[in-house]
Formats: structure tokens, C-alpha cells, sequence
């Protein structure tokens, strides 16, 4: 089985408190209220607790030399970790109606997450990086105002703006939390990678995962540390919209709006155990070791990841919409939406080591926090409905959503900055293919010769890897093919008494697949796409010192088709309301 499952139960226990009391005063309408949560967990995240081994090529595999080897080995018990926390909030609002055609409503909400419970200790992490793995946010109050209008301009309910700016506060991210009672190295699974120091694979040590490197290193004294700074905040954003909506007659109505959103508090994750940049290699890559997996590190760890906060992230939409009112049978909404994204990292894992891993293919510092396109930005996106009601109470709907591919990135399938994380350094993309100077294959000088024509023809066929030419590619300058897709819904009402009705309905996802299986095809891919695979160096040793990477390259589609959601999907269901 793939590593990530191999031992995963999560079992939660959460009560929530919530009361609320409206005063109407006059023209104004007070609501207090509080809102609390108690949370209970028991996480179980033995991953990799089988063992992992990696090999280089098929006659490692059979000589049992493998180049790294992965191993979960449980603190305690099971490794399973169990912790408390509390959110309590409280909120008051007042909601004004200045004139009978203006309504303002403000308030503030204040939000205290507090731990029950701690990590524990690690003496050694405190002793080599000055962190003690048992402080984490723990009581940071955080204030959220807000306030929001509605204005019926002409007073007739013909032209209506409306708008807000206020502060919002997610739901504490536990399950990122929870990765510092995970991996504190004395509690969870700590997770041991031997690196060039992998025990022999053999069919003993299979059946018996070894819990040490070849070299004595064991999981305490080598697994991955996770911290969170005591001054941590949750994810908090600042955020402001503005429609206008305008009854056009002929039963329509056009809507303009704008949405801004600004992080005040990110998350922003790091290697602690990194020294710092080594130097850049020919391409102007910030270095952090001389060659793939040799990061030079400032302790005997090497991956110690730390998280604080950012508020670089920024997003803004821009909305056009027409809706028909229901009259004549009939009605029908056409909206777009332009959208641009920008962030430090897109977070789309569980764990600090992936959220650091593949929230940023980046080859600058680690530490810099320049804001660049992000992962979750679509920035076309078309949105049409339509609804008509036959006299037999028979309803037709059909749905129509397009929008633009997600942003994704060419890397190397390998460690180029080593920093010891592969697969998220970005490639850079030859002026020739063919100019050794610009990059290496490896082989016969015809294999080479063949490898460099082809590199150079997926170059030229693909704009944005044709437009970077001679430097290493942007984050997420790349986007996937536009998206299309039509659902189909009919809904039929039966005989009703009284109050008692009952409705047949059949759903048809991705109708034109269904229609024709070369239809309706969703394009799907990785954030990060593996283009070259490194395999040696030559000239040196030292990527910062003239050393010269070797590299594989072999055509691999770069989109896939086959996922759920290119094939049709039909629900039959039954309601009855009374």
C-alpha cells in the first residue's frame, strides 16, 4: 500500500455551546451571542510503519542497496497522540436602519483557541535549536470587526449597492496543530529517513522493518521535529466586497461585484534545521547544500520545520452576473468570474512536512516571502443555469460550469537545491537543448542527441515553458487546460395531500460524457510536474562550484484524463417533505 495509509485513524469527540439574544432598540437590532467548541482527539498517523525503500534503479533492487529507506517507528504505545482544546468566542452586532432605504451592520467578534493539553519536552531540540517542542499557541485572543451596507439607491428596489470590509477568523486548523504532538520526537510516530544510510533490503528486514539506519541513527535521536511558535495565530483574513444589482426590466437583473482578500495572519512554514544558503548554483538557484540530499544542516537533524505567520496573500474577484426572475416556467442565472491569486504557499496537505514540501516549488531562500501565483487561482470561470417547469410539474435544469485549468509548475524529479526535499525545485529551461553548456543528458552521445531534440520540441509546443527560455521557471507560470462541463437534472413531483409532498429526482453529472465517452473529459494534474530526472553530476562534486547536473529525459503526458470526474455519474433519489 502507498505510505501515507499504513496506519490512520482519527477518532473525535466535539460539543458546541451557542446562544444567542436580538434586542430590538428603536431602529437598531442588537444581537450578543457566544459560540464555543470543546474538542477531543485521538490521531493515529503511523505512516510508512511497513518501511519504505527507494531505489535508484532495478539492479540496486536486486543487489537489496537502496539510496533511502522510511520508516514510522511509534513513541508509545501505538504512537497514537490525544489532546483537548477549547475555542470560545463571543460577538455582538448592531444592525441599523438609518433611513427606510439604508441598513448598516457592525459588530466585532473576539475568538481565544486554547490547548488543554501539551506536547512534551524534547531536551535535545531544545538543547540544538533553542525551540522547545512543548510551547505552542495556546490563549492568542484574536479580534475580528466588521461592517457591512445595504442601500436601495432609488428607494424603488431598482438599483441596490451593497458592500462590507471586516475581519474573519477560519476554524482552527487542529489538524495542522496537531502535527506538534505528532512529531515532537518523544510522542506519535517520529518518522526516521536514512538517506545514503539505508539497513540492506532483504526479505528479514521486510518482514521486520528495521527501527535504525545502517549508521546506528534512530528515529528520537534523527526523526522529523514539527514546532509551532507560542505566538502563533490562526489563519485570519481581511476582506472586502462591493455589488451593485440593477433591475434591467424584462424580469432581469445584472449584478456587478468585487471581491478582495488580504491574509493577516498565514501560515508559513520553514526548515529550522537548514544552515542557510550555501551559495547558488550556474542558474542563480539558491543553494542549500552542494549536491542533491547533502543539505547542510545546523544541528543533527535534518528536517525541523517550523511555522509562523505571513500576510503577504492576496486575492481578488470580479463578477458579472444576469439572472432571470422565475416567470413564464422559466429561469435562468449567466455569471463570470475573474480571478487572480497570489500567495507564499498553497496548502493542500495534513502535515507540516508536505505542507513545506509542495506549498512552494521555489528556488530562491527559503525564508523570502515574496507573494506569487497561487495554486487555488481559476481565472476564467463561467457559470450558466437554466430551470424550466413543464405543466405536468416536471422540472428541467441543466448546469454548465467552465473555468480555467489549475496553475502548475515542470521540476526536476529529484533534490536540485539540496535542501534534501525532492520534487519541488523548479527547471530551468534552456535558451538550446542541445548546447551542453545549457544542460546535460545522459547516455550515448545519440541517446543524448535524441533526448535534447525532443526537450527542445516540448519546449517550443508549450507557451510557458517557450516564454522562459534561459531562466528557471516561475511558480505556477504554467496553467492546465480550460475545463467544461454540463449536469443535467430532472425532477418530477407526484401526487401530494395536504401538506404531505413527494418528489422523484434523477441527477446526470458530466451529461455530454454520457452522450459520447470522448466527451466531457476533465483535464486533471499535479501542481508539480516532473519533466527531468537527475541522475548524476559531472565536473565536480559541488552544484556551487562548477559541478554540472546530468539529467534524464522521457516524453510523459503531462495531463491526465483519467479521473472520476471525466466520466458520467447518475443519482435517483426520493423526497418527501411534510
Amino acid at each position: 500500500t502507498e505510505r501515507y495509509s499504513q496506519g490512520n485513524e482519527v477518532d473525535q469527540d466535539i460539543m458546541e455551546l451557542t446562544d444567542n439574544v436580538t434586542l430590538p432598540f428603536g431602529t437598531h437590532t442588537v444581537t450578543l451571542g457566544t459560540q464555543n467548541e470543546f474538542y477531543k482527539a485521538r490521531n493515529l498517523y503511523a505512516q510508512s510503519s511497513y518501511g519504505v525503500w527507494y531505489f535508484d534503479s532495478i539492479d540496486s533492487l536486486n543487489n537489496g542497496q537502496a539510496w533511502r529507506y522510511i520508516v514510522g517507528v511509534p513513541a508509545v504505545g501505538d504512537g497514537s497522540v490525544n489532546f483537548r482544546t477549547s475555542t470560545l468566542a463571543a460577538y455582538a452586532q448592531d444592525q441599523w436602519m438609518a433611513t427606510p432605504n439604508f441598513t448598516l451592520t457592525y459588530g466585532i467578534r473576539a475568538d481565544l483557541p486554547t490547548f488543554a493539553n501539551k506536547p512534551p519536552t524534547n531536551a535535545s531540540v531544545l538543547t540544538e535549536y533553542n525551540r522547545d517542542t512543548h510551547n505552542i499557541p495556546s490563549g492568542n485572543i484574536q479580534w475580528s470587526p466588521r461592517v457591512g451596507f445595504n442601500w436601495n439607491i432609488t428607494g424603488n428596489e431598482v438599483n441596490q449597492l451593497r458592500g462590507g470590509i471586516g475581519s474573519f477568523v477560519g476554524h482552527p486548523a487542529y489538524v495542522w496543530m496537531s502535527n506538534a504532538f505528532q512529531n515532537s520526537g518523544l510522542s506519535g510516530v517520529p518518522l526516521l529517513t536514512c538517506t545514503n544510510i539505508a539497513p540492506v533490503f532483504n526479505s528479514a528486514n521486510v518482514q521486520t522493518p528495521p527501527t535504525q539506519c545502517s549508521n546506528g541513527l534512530t528515529a528520537s535521536a534523527g526523526s522529523e521535529i514539527d514546532l509551532l511558535q507560542s505566538n502563533l495565530r490562526m489563519p485570519q483574513t481581511l476582506r472586502g466586497s462591493l455589488g451593485y444589482d440593477r433591475d434591467l426590466g424584462h424580469d432581469l437583473i445584472g449584478t456587478v461585484e468585487g471581491l478582495y482578500t488580504k491574509a493577516l495572519y498565514s501560515p508559513f512554514y520553514y526548515n529550522l534545521a537548514l544552515a542557510g544558503p550555501q551559495g547558488t548554483d550556474a542558474h542563480g538557484r539558491v543553494m542549500y547544500g552542494p549536491r542533491p540530499f547533502a543539505p547542510v544542516l545546523s544541528g543533527t537533524r535534518s528536517t525541523v520545520i517550523d511555522v509562523a505567520n505571513q500576510n503577504k496573500d492576496h486575492f481578488y474577484n470580479l463578477t458579472a452576473k444576469l439572472t432571470r426572475r422565475f416567470v413564464d416556467n422559466w429561469e435562468g442565472t449567466l455569471a463570470y468570474t475573474y480571478s487572480r491569486g497570489w500567495d507564499v504557499q498553497s496548502f493542500t496537505s495534513s502535515t507540516a512536512y508536505s505542507q513545506y514540501r509542495y506549498g512552494r516549488v521555489w528556488a530562491g531562500d527559503q525564508m523570502d516571502q515574496t507573494a506569487t501565483r497561487s495554486a487555488f487561482e481559476q481565472r476564467n470561470r463561467i457559470v450558466a443555469q437554466g430551470s424550466y417547469s413543464f405543466p405536468s410539474h416536471t422540472t428541467v435544469s441543466l448546469i454548465y460550469t467552465g473555468g480555467s485549468g489549475i496553475p502548475y509548475t515542470f521540476v526536476y524529479n529529484s533534490d536540485l537545491n539540496g535542501d534534501g526535499f525532492s520534487a519541488n525545485d523548479p527547471i530551468y529551461v534552456p535558451t538550446d537543448a542541445t548546447d551542453p553548456a545549457q544542460i546535460q543528458f545522459d547516455g550515448t552521445p545519440a541517446q543524448q542527441a535524441t533526448q535534447a531534440a525532443e526537450f527542445n520540441q516540448f519546449i517550443n509546443q508549450n507557451k510557458c515553458l517557450r516564454d522562459q527560455r534561459g531562466q528557471i521557471m516561475g511558480r505556477n507560470t504554467c496553467t492546465a487546460p480550460w475545463n467544461n462541463q454540463v449536469n443535467v437534472s430532472v425532477r418530477q413531483s407526484l401526487r401530494t395531500m395536504n401538506l404531505q409532498n413527494v418528489s422523484l429526482q434523477l441527477d446526470i453529472i458530466n451529461f455530454a460524457n454520457l452522450l459520447n465517452n470522448r466527451w466531457g473529459q476533465q483535464t486533471t494534474t499535479y501542481g508539480q510536474v516532473s519533466l527531468l530526472t537527475y541522475k548524476n553530476l559531472t565536473g565536480g562534486t559541488d552544484l556551487t562550484a562548477g559541478a554540472t547536473p546530468v539529467f534524464h529525459y522521457s516524453p510523459t503526458p503531462t495531463f491526465s484524463y483519467d479521473n472520476l470526474a471525466s466520466n458520467y455519474q447518475m443519482q435517483l433519489s426520493l423526497r418527501y417533505s411534510f
